[in-house]
């Protein structure tokens, strides 16, 4: 049996058995090896931190599970591999944070507002997670860790997307009157300065008017947006060509147009909702008639 190195997330977990954790005194563990505030493995679960700061700490391997943190600021911390599963922000600042491996399965993220800058989120876990009022700054995502994601009057602000991104909504201030005293009025929502150039999108679209400003679709020219006033009128122009009308009405039911201007316009779409050839010709036709070219 592989005897546990002191970097083993065992290790640095079971190292904790009836020491005190409270995340805001000084770590009886000392320092990590890059200086680091060495809270590795530290069990929270279920407390809350109300205006604390957080400064160089690392919170990698700990149990943060239900966990609260309100009007909290963190910079340059890490939670590599830390279950952050239920957690809840609110009100809180994250800068040059490494969430590497995280669980954030079923966290409520972002209520009134919450900026995270400059931080990293390889691998992490995202099923049945809801990004609330929650604004990234120059931060990149690897798609396949934020499949079937809605992302609640989110904003994205120089921010890139990479890899496959499936089933991805951006709702822009689409809350629900009798839930905005709980989460906030929509803070700086939208896409500005987003790329896509290195995604493949599926299934991804924009909702509630979503800001769509500066956004650079996938090099491979499998998607694009589209003008929504000219993709309507699309309908009424092929009422003399049944099988593509057939096909279009097919994919405005699954797309949301009415609250937007522009529209994510993707070809793997259609092919889904289509034939290829079909497909093919659809995204020829919308594309030459109603997208619109980058400024």
């Amino acid at each position: 049996m592989r005897k546990a190195s002191q970097t083993d997330g065992k290790f640095l977990k079971a190292r904790w058995c009836g020491v005190n954790s409270d995340l805001c005194s000084v770590s009886p563990f000392g320092f990590t090896t890059t200086g680091a505030a060495d809270f590795r493995g530290a069990t929270a679960d279920g407390r809350s931190f109300e205006n604390a700061t957080f400064e160089n700490v690392d919170f990698s391997y700990s149990n943060l599970t239900r966990a609260r943190f309100i009007a909290c600021r963190f910079e340059n911390c890490a939670f590599k591999n830390a279950n952050l599963v239920r957690l809840y922000v609110k009100k809180c600042e994250y800068t040059d944070c490494d969430f590497s491996g995280a669980d954030f399965r079923r966290a409520l993220l972002g209520v009134f507002g919450t900026t995270m800058r400059r931080c990293v989120f390889d691998g992490v876990k995202t099923a049945e997670c809801s990004p609330v009022n929650l604004i990234f700054e120059n931060c990149s995502f690897q798609g396949r860790d934020w499949r079937r994601i809605r992302f609640w009057a989110a904003g994205f602000w120089n921010c890139s997307f990479v890899g496959d991104v499936d089933a991805v909504e951006f709702n822009g201030h689409g809350l629900l009157y009798p839930y905005i005293n709980w989460l906030g009025s929509p803070l700086r929502s939208g896409l500005h300065d987003v790329s896509f150039e290195n995604a493949r999108l599926r299934f991804v679209g924009c909702k509630d008017g979503c800001t769509i400003e500066n956004v650079q679709m996938p090099v491979d020219g499998s998607s694009f947006i589209g003008d929504v006033a000219g993709l309507v009128s699309l309908e009424g122009q092929l009422t003399s060509q049944p099988r593509l009308l057939d096909g279009i009405r097919e994919y405005f039911q699954v797309k949301h147009l009415k609250s937007q201007t522009k529209q994510i316009v993707n070809r793997d779409d259609l092919e889904i909702l289509n034939t290829p050839k079909l497909a093919d010709e659809l995204y020829e036709l919308m594309r030459t008639r109603t997208a619109i070219r980058p400024s």
